[in-house]
């Protein structure tokens, strides 16, 4: 049997991480798991990593399917649960997602890098001004993991996007 395929894709807020996990999912017929998804709310980087490090990625790995709750961004809890039956290959990307953890169940791993006022404008152009609040509060989170982590580092392919 060939080994499923991994791939983790992270960077900061407005990256581009979305777009480029969806492009490379339809060419090569993979699911996408975004930490979005998961992280439980403004305050959440910490536990959304944790949840597709320790639980989600793993059961993936062992069963190529796996049951994604979803967090509700307006009702401020989970909602709901989406299966993800992928068993040739996942792709999961988000803030975060790149870990020592992560990376030794991956087969690639990608860091993409884009200018603080590039992200901020796509950012924003996204989510709209209730994103602007929370630009600053997210990207402490963000700094913070990055230092704790080294996820550039992780990478074995750094992405200028």
């Amino acid at each position: 049997m060939t080994k499923r395929q991994l791939i983790v894709i992270d960077g900061r807020s407005g990256s581009g991480k979305t777009e480029w996990a969806r492009a490379l999912a339809t060419e090569l017929g993979f699911d996408v798991v975004s930490l979005d998804e998961v992280y439980p709310g403004w305050d959440g980087l910490d536990a959304g990593q944790a949840l597709i490090a320790r639980k989600l990625l793993p059961q993936w790995v062992e069963h190529g399917e796996v049951s994604v709750p979803q967090w509700n961004w307006s009702t401020m809890s989970y909602t709901s649960v989406r299966s993800v039956v992928s068993p040739r290959g996942l792709i999961v990307e988000g803030c975060g997602a790149l870990s020592a953890s992560t990376v030794r169940l991956a087969t690639r791993t990608v860091w993409l890098d884009t200018p603080e006022h590039e992200r901020f404008r796509r950012a924003i152009a996204r989510d709209g001004d209730s994103y602007r609040a929370q630009w600053t509060r997210w990207a402490r989170q963000e700094e913070r993991f990055i230092a704790l982590h080294r996820c550039p580092e992780l990478a074995e392919e750094r992405v200028k996007n």
